[in-house]
């Protein structure tokens, strides 16, 4: 037996649910003998108890959990970090972040309806996975804007089930000028399988020409690509497919109302989604907000997920930094950014590295940005990556008011600290007592 195989039957034993949360059901096994024990071994490799004989939950069931646990940390950081002032009292969103770094790590989010469609399709590479079976590629669509962090999802989410031995080969469409291009990116799928591997093919921008529809027919039908005299084979295989334009949607709610297309470049797009059987995520623009008052609608604000990431962009940045600025997540969370957390990412780039161990970034260290008139504006690269329909006047007029503001937020959770060597020695021997 393989490694990645022995390693898939061991979770097949005792399938740990995926994501975040949990729900306290329990459904013990009442039957007694030989019988019982067998049918509480069908319902632990069906993913349904664990070996304990606790019913897990199901992922919806995680999911609604998700929604009334989420609620508490994204109306505090509304309240504290998306007003128009920050209010009175400490403001402290460290375990929030935490929280927010659970399902994916670095891919931050406290947004319940995006959790739940990512665990979702963790659901489906981890069944894939197990299911020896099958060999035809697993085919995913991710939808997003450019720049909303697309490969660092990916990167995320292999490192995630790398118990179900994922390993992550990006490459961009964009850059395939011809076929031996794509061949190559096969080529690192096909060494990742030599080495007990379950490549994640990850083909970034696959909607930036048409010309690249037909040969992603064969690839995602039964993982094989023809190259002049050569047939590149893959076999079983995770394809996610990213894209950014319109027509995606348009062409997949069409091919769902089983209405017929007319033009040759639509027709190969349908015929490309088609071949989808792993499901389909959208990364949600950063800026999006829902009422939750609407008949129906459940209350979501992206702004929320805004915040994380730029904590965790800063926290990047900055090591050991504890507290920063609230005037500066404020203003990312008011601004619209052109290419979303590459742009983010951009502008907290511009402010200078501060001396090792210094916990406090503050206002007066932001000085460098290029945001104290509208020449400085106009002239940096921030100008290509901030919209504002009033111009960089309106930008410029937004952080004048802001950094008068000196509150700061506490955004990495207090450290303890250790103890004396007396207060170990007693209580040590209050321990004995």
């Amino acid at each position: 037996m393989s490694k990645r195989k022995a390693v898939l039957a061991r979770a097949e034993d005792g399938p740990a649910p995926v994501g975040m949360g949990h729900v306290s059901n329990t459904n013990p096994v009442r039957r007694s003998g030989s019988g019982a024990r067998k049918e509480h071994s069908a319902r632990v490799r069906r993913g349904r108890a664990s070996p304990s004989g606790v019913r897990k939950p199901t992922l919806e069931e995680t999911v609604r959990t998700l929604q009334t646990e989420l609620q508490e940390p994204v109306k505090e950081i509304e309240d504290g970090i998306l007003g128009e002032t920050p209010g009175r009292g400490e403001i402290d969103i460290s375990s929030h972040y935490v929280k927010s770094t659970e399902l994916l790590g670095d891919y931050v989010s406290l947004d319940w309806q995006h959790i739940g469609d990512m665990m979702r399709i963790m659901e489906n590479i981890g069944s894939y996975a197990r299911d020896m079976k099958r060999r035809r590629p697993l085919n995913i669509i991710l939808q997003a804007e450019p720049g909303s962090g697309k490969s660092h999802f990916i990167k995320c989410l292999a490192e995630k089930m790398s118990s179900c031995e994922v390993k992550a080969v990006v490459f961009n469409m964009t850059a395939m000028e011809r076929m031996d291009d794509l061949a190559a990116a096969l080529e690192a799928v096909r060494n990742l399988k030599v080495n007990d591997k379950l490549p994640l093919l990850f083909l970034d921008e696959f909607d930036s020409c048409e010309r690249n529809y037909p040969p992603l027919l064969p690839l995602m039908w039964d993982g094989t690509l023809q190259v002049g005299h050569r047939h590149l084979e893959v076999g079983k295989v995770i394809i996610v497919l990213a894209g950014s334009q319109k027509n995606i949607v348009g062409a997949m709610e069409a091919s769902k109302a089983m209405r017929k297309v007319t033009s040759d470049g639509a027709s190969k797009l349908v015929d490309l989604l088609s071949r989808i059987n792993g499901g389909t995520l959208a990364i949600p623009g950063l800026d999006e907000i829902v009422d939750g008052d609407r008949l129906g609608a459940a209350h979501r604000n992206r702004k929320v997920d805004k915040v994380c990431v730029s904590v965790s962009l800063l926290l990047r940045r900055f090591d050991g930094v504890e507290e920063v600025p609230w005037a500066l997540l404020n203003f990312i969370s008011r601004t619209t950014f052109r290419y979303g957390v590459r742009s983010i990412s951009n502008l907290i780039d511009h402010i200078p590295l501060m001396s090792r161990g210094v916990q406090r970034l503050r206002v007066a260290n932001l000085k460098a940005l290029p945001l104290g008139n509208t020449e400085a504006i106009k002239v940096s690269d921030l100008a290509h990556h901030i919209i504002s329909e009033d111009g960089p006047a309106a930008v410029e007029g937004l952080w004048r008011r802001l950094r008068a503001i000196s509150k700061l937020v506490r955004i990495r959770e207090k450290k303890e600290e250790p103890l004396s060597s007396v207060d170990s020695f007693v209580r040590f021997l209050w321990g004995k007592r």
